[in-house]
């Protein structure tokens, strides 16, 4: 038997395709079609017993619902098929007749007519590369061209089933115990992005092959290029943070089943761009360099393994002296110490090697050397007790990261068994000067107190206000004396919940109020809970503001943390400004997109700059305050 899986996502040929299928196999099959967080419309009417529907209340992702699938298939075989594809006549005999055990195969790959639902017989896939992690498309499965794709897809026709570097996503076919021998579909991509990539990977690497039956074939829909696209949302981002763990996993020879190492896999089909290519890649600078405009830092989750590798390497392009390599190697036993409940005295802490390493390395008196070495193990203590209580600040420079301090934190977390942490990463030196702030406070009840605290529980869960943006301090010295006085406070742009969290523990007496276009992520934090509200739709919707929003008011304090983008900001400035309770707030924060074009009129700075001669003309405003990135109105 084949089990045949189809993901589906808000496609409208889902019934056509099944329908192909069951009329063009000609052995046992089955097909189960994974409804991901959609009900059909309208439903499918199809009684047969080879079909099976199974359905996700909230979608879940394409390698996920793979999984599933594949988790509830009978058939010796299963082939992943996109929901609108056609296939090839006996297509499931003749790829189980030429399937050894480790091998996984794509049927030649035509181009769909949905018009006629017939391939486009000049549209014809038989071999596909990745490209190089630098190339114009970097580390994708890209198609061959000009006398390469000649000489494959003519001159190497009579080879009927031939080994191919890569293939797309939409179909490929294989034993199901091999599927799970390989550990099934990578979760860690993410939802979607990297498939072709990730079967072709896991089929050479492990010792086996990935080929192409040219005796069947199927063909599939592409939806891009002046189509509909797709059906559902996808990020940029999501596909690049697919790409970045893609890169990550296979250029870098991280996969636990390998058998061979990737460039085995490249001097074997010797691809395009590839002569001369770094086979290392550093997967943090990619995530850091995506193509979003973000300001001068950006929060970034980095693993371990990861920060300690490019931290080192940083440490020895700087030629760092031997005296302070001694000194942070000294660091981890001393720390190890601490752990295991050895307590000094003042004797035993000089007689440590890491005191040695400090006076020597820093060149500092026995009294300060006796304070780093009471510092460390009170730090220690803490971290292990509550947590950090700042993120590492980093800078980049020439593509390695530079760190300023914060040696002690990195590797007491690393002893502690930290296997990610959680870094402010500015664009540069410059940056990091003119806006890092060493925070030596103490967790108390204000908001920047109660932010920290936040932080040491939830870490980059936490809101980003504190951890990333340090705007919390700022909401202390303008907002801070209405904590008990405050009775409704709205912020537009929920994301996870956890600033609203923050309003609701400081200010004890207020409704909290949110706005957000989405459920799926705040109502996982946010549901049930007591005097907080959100409210679902856009900011910039005029009807659902005035229908919803504005009803609830008036509002001591509106936060516009949303889309970021000037008209939604000017249109929800415009909409709520009424709702605003004399001498209240209304704060606009990540104002960096609008900062480069301020003498636009139609920017969010150009509408600031009027509210500036407003505030003296008009009389309709207390005062404005100006920070970079965010600003502060106060009503009359």
């Amino acid at each position: 038997m084949v089990s045949i899986i189809i993901p589906a996502r808000n496609e409208i040929y889902l019934e056509k395709t099944i329908r192909n299928i069951l009329d063009n196999a000609e052995g046992e099959i089955e097909v189960l079609a994974i409804l991901d967080g959609y009900i059909p419309d309208p439903q499918i009417d199809m009684k047969d017993d080879r079909v099976l529907f199974i359905h996700n209340q909230e979608s879940i992702g394409q390698r996920q619902s793979i999984n599933l699938g594949a988790r509830m298939a009978k058939g010796e075989y299963i082939m992943k098929l996109d929901a609108h594809c056609a296939v090839d006549k006996g297509f499931d005999i003749k790829l189980a007749k030429d399937c050894e055990y480790d091998w996984t195969v794509v049927p030649r790959m035509y181009n769909l007519d949905v018009e006629t639902w017939e391939p486009k017989l000049h549209k014809r896939t038989d071999y596909m590369y990745i490209s190089s992690p630098t190339g114009e498309k970097p580390f994708r499965a890209s198609y061959y061209t000009g006398k390469k794709y000649r000489a494959l897809h003519i001159i190497e026709s009579n080879h009927l089933i031939d080994d191919t570097m890569c293939c797309m996503g939409p179909g490929w076919f294989m034993h199901k115990d091999r599927f799970w021998e390989l550990d099934g579909m990578d979760e860690g991509h993410g939802g979607w992005g990297q498939m072709g990539i990730e079967v072709a990977c896991k089929a050479w690497l492990s010792g086996g092959a990935l080929k192409v039956n040219k005796n069947t074939w199927f063909a599939h829909w592409f939806r891009g290029g002046g189509g509909p696209g797709f059906p559902y949302h996808i990020t940029g981002n999501d596909q690049e943070k697919a790409r970045v763990y893609s890169r990550d996993l296979w250029l870098n020879n991280k996969w636990n089943k390998k058998k061979r190492d990737f460039q085995w896999l490249v001097d074997k089909f010797n691809p395009p761009e590839w002569e001369k290519e770094s086979m290392k890649v550093n997967p943090i600078e990619v995530r850091a360099k995506q193509k979003r405009q973000w300001s001068h830092v950006k929060g970034l989750v980095i693993s371990m393994d990861e920060l300690m590798e490019n931290i080192l390497e940083m440490r020895d392009r700087r030629r760092a002296p031997e005296r302070s390599i001694r000194r942070l190697e000294s660091m981890p036993p001393f720390i190890r110490k601490i752990l295991n409940g050895e307590t000094f005295t003042d004797e035993q802490l000089a007689q440590q090697p890491y005191y040695a390493a400090l006076r020597h390395s820093q060149k500092i008196n026995h009294q300060r050397s006796m304070m780093f070495m009471k510092d460390m193990v009170n730090l220690v203590h803490s971290i292990k007790a509550e947590g950090i209580r700042n993120p590492v600040d980093l800078w980049w420079a020439e593509g390695h990261l530079v760190i300023h301090r914060g040696w002690r934190r990195i590797l007491i977390m690393k002893e502690l068994g930290y296997k990610k942490v959680v870094c402010r990463v500015y664009k540069n030196r410059e940056g990091f000067l003119k806006h890092a702030r060493y925070r030596f406070h103490k967790p108390d009840d204000s908001i920047n107190g109660l932010a920290m605290k936040q932080f040491m529980k939830l870490q980059d869960r936490a809101t980003d206000k504190y951890w990333v943006h340090g705007y919390t301090e700022l909401y202390d010295k303008h907002i801070g004396y209405m904590k008990g006085s405050a009775r409704k406070i709205l912020e537009i742009g929920v994301f996870r919940g956890a600033s609203l969290l923050l309003w609701k523990q400081y200010f004890r007496k207020a409704l909290i109020y949110g706005v957000d276009k989405n459920t799926r992520i705040w109502q996982k934090f946010l549901k049930g809970v007591r005097r907080i509200k959100v409210f679902v739709g856009r900011q910039e919707d005029e009807e659902f503001m005035k229908r919803e929003v504005i009803p609830a008011g008036g509002y001591d304090i509106i936060i516009d943390d949303g889309g970021h983008m000037p008209d939604q900001m000017q249109s929800s400035f415009n909409i709520l400004w009424k709702s605003v309770n004399p001498g209240g707030w209304y704060i606009i924060e990540d104002l960096y997109g609008n900062y480069k074009h301020s003498r636009i009129e139609n920017t969010t700075m150009g509408m600031l700059k009027k509210l500036i001669d407003d505030m003296n003309t008009k009389g309709k405003i207390k005062s404005m305050h100006f920070y970079y990135n965010i600003c502060f109105i106060q009503k009359l």
